[in-house]
């Protein structure tokens, strides 16, 4: 095509696409063209026409309706004889070129898209040179721009954390050299500091001679999924180290009445003594094989129901281990459910519950310890008040009967009414004595005794005790040694036991057998004899040897639930009760360290065994003669001064000291009592003081008494034993002590002790 330089076509070939010579011949080139190539072509024919140097633009010709072409058209200057004719144009067709070019480009930029979105670059390395290309995403990853990165491997290489470039230099390295692939995952450290994870994955490109030239991989940055991947797998370390310090077990397993595990932790061992793949599906043993028969029905229940209302459970229950012994066991779970709310499994843990089972037994047996120790101690307080009240009435009762018995002549028929009084009340203070002994405080009068002697002593009282059907059988040891004891305690001991036989038997021919003897008792034979329900509340007693006695019936019997409450105060297998009977019993022998065993059947019989620790002691009488106590010879002179604020006991004791010879002042309190001393000191020669008044004890006028005259001879009454009086607390040293009841011979021999 030649054109001027105003770009007006003079002539054209035939090639030209879709242009007929005769219709384009005298017209401008740019009326083919749109605007912006127009000018580009403009540009060129000019610059060409007055440089006369070759140039070139591309354009676009719409060669017919709706086809566009792209043409590279080539301008030079055509010359003819020295002088310029015009520009010679030279048009070839790029369309297809265009298009591929456009193609490539549009490619490139959604494989750029796509690297991006996925985090994800290429690069390309000349083995044989070191020359490096990356993609855009690659320096985005390393955190580089292209004017700044030297496009080389060892540059590569110092972009790479230090820690890293030994490890992927030796990877590339030896992928190289083998033909491999090159996989690895390393940090990257970028100019600003900050780190990123990526892995690298390429492959090589052989020549025609086999050897690698050149390598062609991705980068793909994973900090993300790497962060994510760390934290799972701390999470995984950490729950797992959870699991295997928890103390006991956990469990994933099937809600199926054999508890299939799917899964068990490491302290199944220590937990159950079987290693945990071998209570685990498809192992042919089951968990509930292991669970104690009394509690697998229950267990079930309870964590079926549990399931249903879909919350979770606690429950406690034993266990069977793999060395046989029993286990208790605390576990907690829940279900875990599907979409449709139906159980898929059950998870939870289980943990030793022993220990805790046994420090609740061991609270359990406190408490009731401490229950039984204060109701001992309530009973006491109570028995010790009852008995001082009960002591008072019978003063009264004794004392005057016994005045009665001094007044009338002993032909009197009156007189055999009056010794059944005297002989009653005294009975009802042996009552009132049990009531002490009960508190096992109370105290005694030791001596060394035989209990051979003792027994054959009580012989026609226990004969007179059995019912009339009933009789009595003697089996007593040989030489046996004695024990310290009080006599009157002891002999209450033998006729309780032998009154609770006689009503055992009832209306039955039946023979009670009392028989004695004597043996060493282990500490392995006391504490099973401690360790059983009538003496689980004591201290053990001491190993030695042992006095013992039995009383045997071969009555009805008893069954586990009365023989837990036979020792009740009050408590009777009869219609009505019998007072406090066994209780009684029970504090005496506890007061003389000894113990007791019971042992019974329904239908078989009851045996009372009591044992009482041996002595070396040699007996002794304490016994006073009758005459000595009785001597009505003996007459007292001078003022007494009497104080007891019980009006019918004062009178009574004033009543008495008259007939000894004695003056008397009687005075309703303590207050009145040192008041009345004040007064005549000079004059009165002996003071009796009740314990118990009002306004001021005994021991406060004891004292006010003793500061004004310590040489003052003075007794204390009481319906208390001088051990439960506590005289030695409280620093009283007086000069006798009278204990309520008392009969007139007994308050004479005191005062002729205090006085003579």
């Amino acid at each position: 095509m030649l054109l001027d330089v105003d770009g007006i076509i003079l002539d054209i070939n035939h090639a030209a696409a879709g242009l007929t010579i005769e219709g384009v011949i005298g017209t401008p080139i740019f009326q083919y063209m749109d605007e912006d190539n127009s000018a580009s072509a403009a540009s060129c024919l000019k610059s060409v026409w007055e440089t006369g140097q070759p140039a070139s633009y591309e354009t676009t010709f719409q060669v017919k309706e709706g086809v566009v072409q792209f043409f590279e058209t080539k301008v030079a200057l055509f010359e003819e004889n020295g002088a310029r004719v015009g520009l010679l144009a030279e048009s070839r067709d790029i369309t297809v070129l265009h298009q591929t070019m456009s193609d490539y480009k549009t490619q490139t930029e959604a494989l750029n898209q796509s690297q991006q979105l996925a985090n994800i670059g290429s690069w390309d390395l000349e083995t044989a040179t070191g020359n490096l290309s990356w993609s855009d995403q690659v320096y985005e990853i390393f955190g580089l721009s292209s004017a700044e990165f030297k496009a080389t491997y060892e540059a590569f290489l110092e972009s790479i954390h230090p820690d890293d470039r030994e490890m992927v230099n030796k990877a590339y390295s030896e992928a190289v050299a083998n033909k491999t692939l090159y996989d690895v995952v390393h940090r990257v450290l970028r100019p600003d500091g900050s780190v990123r994870v990526v892995r690298e994955t390429s492959r090589d490109l052989l020549d025609s001679s086999g050897e690698v030239e050149r390598s062609l991989g991705i980068v793909h940055d994973i900090t993300d999924q790497h962060t994510i991947q760390k934290a799972l797998e701390e999470k995984e370390r950490f729950l797992s180290t959870l699991v295997a310090n928890v103390p006991g077990l956990v469990y994933r397993c099937l809600n199926s009445p054999d508890w299939p595990m799917e899964y068990l932790s490491p302290g199944c061992f220590e937990l159950t003594g079987y290693h945990p793949s071998e209570l685990m599906v498809p192992s042919s043993r089951t968990f509930s094989s292991i669970i104690h028969p009394e509690d697998s029905q229950k267990l079930w229940a309870d964590v079926q129901k549990a399931l249903d209302d879909k919350v979770f459970f606690e429950l406690t229950y034993r266990i069977i281990t793999a060395q046989g012994k029993e286990r208790w066991v605390w576990e907690r779970g829940q279900g875990i459910y599907d979409q449709q709310g139906e159980v898929l499994a059950i998870e939870g843990f289980l943990t030793d519950y022993s220990k805790i089972k046994f420090e609740q037994k061991n609270r359990l047996d406190l408490e009731r310890k401490v229950m039984e120790n204060q109701k001992l101690e309530s009973l006491g307080l109570m028995a010790g008040g009852i008995a001082h009240d009960f002591n008072n009435l019978l003063t009264i009762i004794l004392g005057n009967a016994n005045l009665a018995l001094e007044d009338i002549l002993p032909t009197s028929p009156v007189r055999d009414y009056l010794r059944k009084i005297e002989i009653a009340s005294q009975r009802a203070s042996d009552l009132a004595y049990q009531m002490l002994a009960y508190s096992g405080h109370s105290q005694f009068v030791i001596e060394a005794i035989d209990i051979n002697d003792l027994l054959l002593e009580m012989t026609q009282m226990m004969e007179i005790s059995i019912s009339r059907t009933g009789s009595l059988a003697m089996e007593l040891g040989d030489d046996l040694p004695r024990f310290e004891g009080d006599v009157t305690q002891v002999r209450q001991v033998v006729m309780n036991l032998i009154s609770n036989a006689s009503e055992s038997v009832e209306d039955l021919h039946a023979t009670i057998k009392v028989s004695s003897g004597s043996m060493w008792c282990d500490r392995a034979y006391l504490d099973g004899v401690c360790a059983t329900h009538l003496m689980r509340y004591e201290d053990p007693v001491a190993e030695g040897q042992y006095v013992f006695f039995e009383v045997t019936d071969t009555g009805s019997g008893m069954d586990s639930e009365i023989l837990d409450r036979i020792f009740d105060p009050f408590f009777t297998t009869k219609f009505t009760g019998r007072g406090l009977g066994l209780a009684a019993t029970l504090g005496i022998i506890r007061g003389h360290r000894g113990t007791l065993l019971v042992t019974s059947k329904p239908g078989m019989g009851t045996t009372f065994k009591v044992l009482f620790p041996s002595s070396e002691k040699k007996s002794s009488s304490t016994s006073t003669s009758e005459s000595e106590c009785t001597d009505k010879t003996w007459l007292g002179s001078g003022l007494v001064l009497y104080a007891d604020d019980e009006v019918l006991v004062r009178d009574l004791g004033q009543a008495m000291l008259v007939r000894m010879g004695f003056e008397v002042i009687a005075v309703p309190d303590g207050k009145e009592a040192v008041r009345q001393f004040k007064n005549h000191a000079e004059e009165i020669a002996l003071v009796l003081l009740d314990l118990t008044m009002p306004h001021m004890n005994g021991v406060e006028a004891f004292r006010e008494i003793s500061a004004h005259n310590p040489e003052t001879k003075v007794i204390l009454c009481s319906g208390f034993t001088e051990n439960e009086a506590n005289l030695d607390e409280v620093g009283a040293k007086f000069s006798g002590y009278l204990h309520k009841p008392f009969t007139m011979a007994e308050l004479l021999r005191e005062i002729k002790k205090v006085l003579c």
